[in-house]
């Protein structure tokens, strides 16, 4: 099944167009949710409510118990499978756990479907017509909710991808960039590698490093190699440069105490700058912007700010 992966997609990078049964399926998911009014009808999994509700539109089986039936008994693997990427390349439905779990259960190696899926995906916007399409990159984030174990050579992947795509569709680019380094096997461990090497060869970080230290510093795990990273970057940075606020929300989002000592040290250094400008200046307001957000970080890490 994992070899016919390639074959089951459009040329669009999504699920062979839904069959009635399927359209039924979808229509009955979006009627369901038209009927959630209250905050408790909304509360817990609604696609397991969904999933067990009886329906009219579905002959009065629950929807599971109707994509048994769609499936067939010993199941139709090419049916189950047009099934399962159809709901996930939507962008409003999706499929519930339990019927990902009985999907899978089918599959001789549900990790290796997903991870063949997701590089024909990847390689879709790779390619020399950078396809972004809605449902090629709803299939990508959805299908990075499903696991957290995907291999490096995915890791690598994902950074190949977004460089190609970088150029010509940066918002698309940095959004891909959250999933390597939260979505793949040591992909934390991985991300802090290869931006400590870049920093040890030149220094410098592109776009690409940037948003993956912006995902890392987010991600709620600490590791002294990030703390120098932030350090390092604040430190060198020039005052006026425009990144320098971009650093500083980075050194609030990662939260280390720490930051303290050698934020002062750079805040003290603008304020000090900025009180010998004339404060009409354009240079000079941009400076005191920037000095102003690194004091509330000090102030959010528990230092004493300047102003």
């Amino acid at each position: 099944m994992t070899e016919e992966i390639g074959a089951k997609l459009t040329p669009e990078g999504s699920a062979p167009l839904p069959d009635e049964d399927i359209l039924r399926l979808k229509s009955d998911f979006k009627e369901f949710c038209g009927a959630l009014e209250t905050e408790e009808d909304n509360a817990g999994d609604v696609y397991e409510k969904w999933a067990g509700s009886p329906s009219v539109r579905l002959s009065n089986l629950t929807p599971f118990e109707f994509i048994k039936k769609y499936v067939g008994a010993p199941p139709d693997l090419n049916r189950y499978e047009n099934l399962v990427l159809s709901m996930l390349s939507d962008p409003v439905c999706s499929v519930p756990g339990s019927v990902l779990d009985d999907f899978f259960g089918c599959c001789n190696d549900p990790a290796g479907w997903r991870e063949s899926l997701l590089e024909e995906c990847l390689d879709r916007i790779g390619n020399d017509s950078g396809d972004t399409s809605e449902s090629t990159l709803i299939l990508i984030y959805k299908l990075s909710e499903l696991s957290s174990d995907y291999s490096g050579k995915i890791f690598n992947k994902f950074l190949s991808t977004a460089e190609k795509l970088m150029p010509v569709n940066g918002e698309c680019a940095s959004e891909l960039l959250t999933l390597p380094v939260c979505c793949c096997e040591n992909g934390f461990e991985k991300t802090l590698e290869l931006l400590s090497e870049k920093a040890e060869q030149s220094g410098a970080h592109d776009d690409i490093r940037i948003k993956m230290l912006a995902v890392a510093c987010v991600s709620g795990k600490k590791d002294d190699r990030l703390y120098v990273l932030l350090r390092s970057l604040v430190k060198r940075t020039d005052i006026f440069d425009d990144n320098i606020k971009l650093y500083f929300m980075m050194v609030r989002d990662y939260g280390d105490p720490r930051a303290v000592s050698f934020m002062r040290t750079k805040v003290g250094r603008m304020k000090e700058v900025y009180d010998g400008l004339d404060g009409r200046d354009g240079a000079a307001k941009k400076l005191f912007d920037a000095a102003y957000l690194g004091d509330g970080v000090i102030r959010s890490l528990g230092g004493e700010g300047y102003f």
